[in-house]
C-alpha cells in the first residue's frame, strides 16, 4: 500500500472508529482529562474494571479498563428469558461492549448475538458514575412479530458496580495509600509507525475536546531485528489524580516494523527499567488489498480536480473518498462520503510554516463541514502522525506542538 493511500485511510476511516492503531495520532475525541475531583470510591480510582451488575436483572459483565477504553462481556448464566425470573433460557450467545472515555462519560456500543442467530445488533450505550453506581442510557431495541427490528428508544439503566481491586475496609489517610499501576494499564496492541521512521524521532502531541486539554509524546528510542523500540506518555493523564507517579512515567512498546503489532511493553519510571505490563487482547482482522482507486474527475466547492476515487467496505458500511492526483491538491483529501456524512475541500490549499522546535512547512486544507487539516511531508510527521500537522473539527482539536529528531530512550532498555 502506498504511503499516500495509508496516510488517506489513517485520516478518513481509523481515526474514526477509534482503533488502537492510531496511537500516535490520537484519537481527537477521546481526550485524556485533566485531574478533577472524583466521585469515586475511596481509593480514588477512576477506572471502571470490574463486575457491573445489572439491578434490574441482574445481568453481570466482566469489564476491562486500559485507561482509555473500557470493554465487557456478559457473565454467561446471568441473563435469561424473560427479565426479571430466576429461572428461564439464556437468549444471548454474545454480548460484548466497548466504551471511550468523552469527558466525564464513557460513549460507545453494546454488539449482541441472539441464541441460534448470527448476525450481530449493535446498541450506543453512555454510561456516568457515581461512586460505586453506574447509570447507563442504552438504546433499546424492539422487534416486530416475524423478528424483525421495528424501532428504537433509549432508556436508562442502573448497574451496580464493583472494583476489580477493593481497598481496605478504612479509607487510606492521604499518602498512606498507593496504586501500582503497572497492574492496571494495558498497552495497546497496535501501533502503526511510518516506513520512514528512524532512531531519534519524537513527536509532541496536544489534544483540546470537551474543555480539557493534554499532551503526550512518542518517541522512537531504538531498534532491533524488524522491531522499533517506542516511548510514550499517552494515557498517563488519566491517572494522574490516583497516583503521583504517573506524570514521571513512560510506556515502553516493543512494535513489528510490519503491521505495527506490539510485542512486548513495559511501564515505569523514567530512568528505570520498567514492569513488564499486559498488552490489550486484539485479533487482527486479515489484511485487506487497499483499492486500486477509479480515475475520476471531481467537482467541491473549491474547483473540479482530477482524483482518484476509493471505495471501502467498513463492517457492511461503505466509505468513499476522492484523493487528489496532482498540482497543489496532490494527496490531498477533496471529499468524503460515508453513512455518517461527509465534507468537501472549501478553498484551494494553501502553504503555512509551523515552528515545532524546527520549521516545518505544512498544507493548509480548510473543508466546507468546517473542519481544518494540515499535512506535512516533514519525515517525523510523517512517520509518527500519519502527516497530520492538526486535525481541528467543531468537536476537538489535535495538534503536533514539537517534532525532534534526536530523542534518546528515558527508560533503561535491556
Amino acid at each position: 500500500m502506498s504511503s499516500l493511500r495509508r496516510s488517506l485511510l489513517a485520516a478518513t476511516l481509523l481515526a474514526p472508529l477509534a482503533l488502537w492503531g492510531c496511537l500516535p495520532v490520537s484519537n481527537p475525541t477521546d481526550p485524556e482529562p485533566e485531574p478533577e475531583e472524583q466521585t469515586q470510591p475511596a481509593d480514588g480510582s477512576n477506572l471502571f474494571a470490574g463486575k457491573w451488575k445489572r439491578e434490574d436483572n441482574g445481568a453481570t459483565f466482566e469489564v476491562e479498563d486500559d485507561g482509555s477504553t473500557v470493554t465487557g462481556k456478559l457473565v454467561e448464566g446471568t441473563y435469561v428469558w424473560p427479565d426479571g425470573e430466576e429461572k428461564g433460557e439464556e437468549i444471548f450467545s454474545k454480548y460484548e461492549f466497548e466504551l471511550a472515555r468523552k469527558g466525564d462519560k464513557l460513549e460507545g456500543q453494546a454488539t449482541f448475538v441472539f441464541k441460534g442467530e448470527q448476525d450481530a445488533l449493535k446498541s450506543k450505550w453512555v454510561v456516568t458514575r457515581s461512586g460505586t453506581t453506574l447509570k447507563a442510557k442504552v438504546e433499546e431495541i424492539s422487534f416486530d412479530d416475524a423478528g424483525k427490528e421495528s424501532g428504537r428508544k433509549q432508556v436508562e439503566k442502573t448497574f451496580a458496580f464493583e472494583a476489580a481491586q477493593v481497598a481496605a475496609a478504612a479509607a487510606p489517610q492521604p499518602g498512606a495509600y498507593k496504586l501500582d499501576l503497572t497492574t492496571m494499564i494495558q498497552a495497546p496492541p497496535l501501533v502503526m509507525i511510518g516506513e520512514d521512521a528512524k532512531v531519534g524521532f519524537k513527536v509532541e502531541i496536544e489534544t483540546t475536546a470537551g474543555g480539557n486539554t493534554s499532551k503526550h509524546t512518542l518517541a522512537v528510542v531504538g531498534e532491533g531485528d524488524g522491531v522499533w523500540h517506542l516511548e510514550t506518555s499517552q494515557g498517563m493523564a488519566n491517572y494522574a489524580s490516583m497516583s503521583p507517579d504517573a506524570k514521571d512515567m513512560l510506556m515502553g512498546l516493543v512494535v513489528e516494523k510490519d503491521g505495527g503489532k506490539v510485542t512486548k511493553a513495559v511501564l515505569g519510571k523514567r530512568g528505570e527499567a520498567g514492569k513488564q505490563i499486559k498488552i490489550v487482547a486484539y485479533n487482527a482482522p486479515p489484511p485487506a488489498e487497499a483499492p486500486e482507486g477509479e480515475d475520476v474527475e471531481v467537482e467541491v466547492p473549491a474547483g473540479t480536480y482530477q482524483a482518484k476515487l476509493y471505495v471501502t467496505e467498513v463492517q457492511g458500511k461503505t466509505y468513499k473518498s476522492w484523493s487528489g492526483v496532482e498540482g497543489d491538491v496532490e494527496g490531498v483529501p477533496l471529499k468524503t462520503e460515508g453513512p455518517q456524512g461527509g465534507y468537501a475541500l472549501k478553498e484551494p490549499p494553501s502553504m503555512e510554516t509551523l515552528d515545532l522546535g524546527e520549521s516545518v512547512e505544512v498544507k493548509k486544507c480548510v473543508y466546507d463541514n468546517g473542519d481544518e487539516w494540515m499535512w506535512s511531508d516533514n519525515e517525523v510527521v510523517k512517520s509518527l502522525a500519519a502527516r497530520m500537522a492538526l486535525m481541528k473539527t467543531s468537536a476537538s482539536v489535535m495538534k503536533v506542538t514539537m517534532v525532534a529528531t534526536g530523542a534518546e530512550a528515558e527508560l533503561k532498555w535491556e
